[in-house]
């Protein structure tokens, strides 16, 4: 899916390089996380996800 969306959806980034685009877009904090309460360390990130699906 990551390879063939033609509108960058779906991206990877490798979040132990801090220059990586991925790594500075987790670490301004404009993403969310589904479910966080849950403490089960996600690793898939959203960007512009609405407070009511959290």
């Amino acid at each position: 899916c990551v390879d063939a969306c033609p509108f960058g959806a779906r991206r990877i980034g490798n979040l132990r390089d801090p220059h990586d685009p991925i790594t500075k877009i987790i670490m301004a904090g404009r993403v969310g996380i589904l479910k966080e309460e849950y403490g089960t360390k996600p690793q898939v990130y959203y960007v512009g996800l609405s407070k009511e699906v959290r």
